[in-house]
């Protein structure tokens, strides 16, 4: 008899900010908000620059300056209503967290929001920041509580300069993120990205994982660039 398929469940992983000298890269989780509904779709956009001042020769092109960030729209759907006393009111108030400084990057004078990676089963995630949340309400108790509501989240793709590495090199520098499968550890990890295993550290370290021989499967972890892994380990 056929094994029923698991529908996987999309979720926002939300990474502490750690400061750099000119910039942030994402750290450890601080929380993860696990969609009760998977959406019915998500849109993305990616825009290019270009300098369409007039030209002094009318067969010029215009000038191509390079291209933005990739945007992420996703609308969630939140429900209580299956528990007596359920609320929505905590989940919505996680999802504005994800644009305020987080407690750690206040208290070291550098606020910055969560760095969240949005992810769903074998989709390619998405790592950015939030630029906004809005959320309507639309079904409460009696005593004012919601019970149902629908957020929008609007993302900005993430992609820090790694320091000291010159922009036009061309150079991979993006981070990304890796769901741990079974029979997966960090050695194993370093060596098929980095094809060096002893980069392993530098996973350990943006993770902040203690004892890299317990990864649990299904983790999300964050993949630093190889310029990155490099200079951590």
């Amino acid at each position: 008899m056929p094994v029923a398929a698991q529908f996987a469940k999309a979720q926002f992983d939300l990474r502490e900010p750690v400061a750099r000298k000119k910039s942030f890269a994402p750290g450890g989780s601080i929380g993860t908000i696990k969609f009760l509904f998977n959406p019915k779709d998500y849109s993305m956009s990616l825009q290019s620059g270009w300098n369409f001042k007039p030209q002094k020769k009318s067969a010029e092109p215009p000038e191509f300056t390079g291209h933005q960030m990739r945007t992420l729209d996703v609308e969630v759907f939140l429900d209580a209503t299956d528990t007596p006393d359920g609320t929505v009111a905590d989940a919505v108030e996680a999802l504005f967290s994800t644009v305020r400084p987080t407690e750690k990057s206040l208290a070291a004078g550098t606020p910055f929001p969560p760095i969240v990676v949005f992810s769903w089963g074998d989709a390619r995630p998405f790592v950015g920041v939030v630029k906004a949340v809005s959320a309507t309400l639309t079904l409460f108790r009696p005593s004012g509580q919601p019970v149902r509501a629908t957020c929008k989240v609007s993302m900005q793709e993430f992609a820090p300069q790694p320091e000291g590495q010159n922009p036009t090199s061309g150079a991979r520098r993006s981070t990304r993120a890796h769901q741990v499968m079974l029979g997966d550890s960090l050695a194993s990890i370093a060596s098929r990205e980095y094809g060096d295993p002893t980069l392993w550290r530098a996973i350990a370290k943006v993770n902040d994982i203690d004892d890299p021989f317990r990864l649990r499967v299904g983790a999300e972890l964050l993949i630093p660039s190889p310029a990155d892994a490099a200079a951590l380990a």
